[in-house]
């Protein structure tokens, strides 16, 4: 995941398509979004990072943590990231 850099013009597709999937609450989205524009993800490792950091800074209910947790972890499979991630859709 690390060796997978992520370009400047995509990492606002990847996010939003992670934000889309995990139907984390508007509030903790524009949060999520807030810590990706001051510590941008270079990376498929940071972005998993940033979703990781949301479960446990974010107040988020239980039922949304639940979530946000699935889509990062299927983001960081191997064989369901490339469903997830609209980059790896687009190039493959």
């Amino acid at each position: 995941m690390i060796e997978q850099e992520i370009s400047p013009q995509d990492r606002v597709t990847i996010l939003a398509a992670l934000l889309k999937k995990s139907g984390l609450p508007q509030i903790q989205a524009r949060a999520l979004q807030q810590r990706a524009l001051e510590e941008p993800p270079r990376n498929n490792y940071d972005m998993m990072q940033l979703m990781t950091w949301a479960t446990s800074h974010l107040d988020i209910e239980s039922v949304a943590l639940r979530r946000v947790r699935h889509v990062t972890e299927a983001f960081a499979h191997e064989e369901t990231h490339a469903q997830i991630c609209p980059v790896c859709r687009r190039s493959g």
